[in-house]
């Protein structure tokens, strides 16, 4: 007689332990358990999935279990493999597929889920590995370094600052960098941009400011969040300097101009030294010796303010000689560092003649011209004169040589001394007379007031008397004088 079995069983799963990783690794478990045992062996299949990797994160653990007979429960330990990756908390999902190997018993299809505990810590930092970066082209590059890879991909955010411009020095970077589940590092290049612009060498300092990651175990070094490329300049600029206005008074201002042939992101300060013939603070406001190009720009004015005066003295130069850089990216045109405006005068001045003091015998008394300008003159004028009259040259009075007069600079007077002799002569009063004839500097003769006549007084006088010779005499011996 067979006796059958009535009773129904049901299998079920839950994960009773959690793994986790570490220097002895803690192996999870699921337990399987019969609502009522069974007299014969129980086999359970079941699939597995999650997050946690097969043979990576754990030991494969199969895809069934068999439940003794007799038994109701059944234990499967998951062996935990220990590894190098950040990868956070990762899951292994037990799922049974609902027939089993006995007829009378079913496998619930709730699945079960068991966790395994993450170890590992990933630290992020950013260094410059190609720090100098230059013109034209040798790039600088950061490098994102992860001190263990991650299981998932991290975005890394960052900002730019620095004293390099992003799109005129250098490509613009994102601000973030995605690197890649099992990358430990990402680089970031900095593509130089070359330029015409005079420039020191300038920074791309990139700073760590958050990461976007799935996971928990990833943290910054405070030490190396920040990291520096430094760009170098090539650029050199010639500087010149040019007279592009010249002065002239009363009141035309002269101008030199100084020009770089490339421009500089800051500001150029320019030494030079003024000479010339025209006289600072006198013919012209007085120069600093010192001009300052502006950043961003080719070039500056010096303007000459020329100061009018009543002095003749001829056109006069303003001579500007720029002095040679410090900064060894400037240097100074061959041709063109020296430049001169010329000042041109407005001024005249006129010589005449004026008789000062007449001459006489008795002391004697040497008679005096003076020879006066209009205006003066900014060199010593030499006027030629000649000299006639009555008066005799060198018997009348002492000969005159050179017959020059000579009015020094800034002065606008000069005399012409007559030394009168005295004679025994009775002529009475006799003349000098002084004619300009010629006078240098751009000095005219004054046809008014050329000449003047200078007269000399006679110190002599004389005693008129009347006599017979002889004073008797006969009638027969002729005629008588008186």
């Amino acid at each position: 007689t067979t006796i059958k079995d009535n009773d129904l069983s049901t299998v079920t799963v839950a994960a009773t332990k959690d793994g986790a990783e570490g220097a002895t690794p803690v192996a999870g478990e699921f337990t399987f358990t019969l609502s009522n045992a069974s007299s014969t062996a129980t086999t359970v299949n079941f699939t597995v999935t999650g997050t946690a990797i097969s043979g990576a994160d754990y030991s494969s653990i199969g895809t069934s279990v068999t439940i003794p007979a007799g038994a109701t429960t059944y234990t499967l330990a998951v062996p935990v493999l220990d590894d190098n990756i950040a990868e956070g908390t990762e899951t292994v999902i037990l799922q049974m597929a609902a027939a089993t190997s006995n007829s009378s018993i079913t496998a619930s299809t709730t699945a079960a889920t068991m966790n395994i505990t993450d170890d590992d810590v990933s630290q992020i930092s950013v260094a410059a590995n190609v720090s100098a970066a230059s013109e034209p082209s040798t790039n600088g590059n950061f490098r994102m370094t992860l001190s263990k890879p991650l299981s998932a991909p991290t975005t890394v955010s960052y900002t730019v600052s620095g004293t390099a411009t992003a799109g005129s020095d250098y490509t613009a970077l994102s601000g973030t960098v995605t690197i890649n589940a099992g990358e430990i590092s990402k680089d970031i290049p900095v593509t130089v941009i070359d330029d015409n612009l005079l420039e020191p060498s300038e920074t791309v300092i990139l700073t760590l400011s958050g990461t976007t990651n799935s996971q928990s175990q990833l943290t910054a070094v405070a030490a190396d969040k920040t990291a520096t490329v430094t760009i170098a300049d090539d650029d050199q600029a010639v500087i010149s300097i040019a007279a592009t206005t010249q002065a002239a008074e009363p009141s035309t201002d002269g101008l030199f101009t100084i020009t770089m042939d490339k421009q500089s992101s800051t500001a150029t300060i320019i030494n030079y030294t003024v000479s010339g013939t025209a006289t600072a603070g006198t013919d012209y406001t007085a120069l600093s010796g010192t001009v300052t190009i502006l950043a961003n720009t080719s070039g500056v004015t010096i303007p000459v303010q020329v100061k009018d005066d009543n002095i003749l003295e001829g056109a006069e130069s303003v001579i500007i000689t720029l002095s040679t850089p410090s900064d060894p990216k400037l240097s100074l045109s061959t041709t063109a560092k020296t430049a001169t405006v010329t000042i041109t005068d407005n001024d005249a001045s006129v010589a005449s003649i004026a008789v000062t003091t007449h001459g006489a015998e008795s002391g004697p008394i040497a008679g005096v011209f003076t020879v006066t300008l209009t205006n003066p003159v900014s060199q010593d004028t030499h006027v030629t004169f000649t000299l006639a009259g009555t008066a005799t040259e060198g018997a009348d009075y002492t000969a005159v040589s050179p017959k020059t007069v000579t009015i020094l600079a800034g002065a606008t007077t000069g005399t012409i001394t007559i030394p009168v002799l005295t004679d025994a002569l009775i002529e009475g009063t006799e003349t000098v007379l002084a004619t300009l004839t010629s006078a240098d500097n751009g000095v005219t003769i004054s046809p008014a007031s050329g000449s003047a006549t200078m007269n000399i007084s006679d110190s002599g006088s004389a005693t008129v008397s009347i006599a017979a010779v002889p004073s008797s005499y006969t009638e027969s011996a002729g005629n008588a004088h008186f």
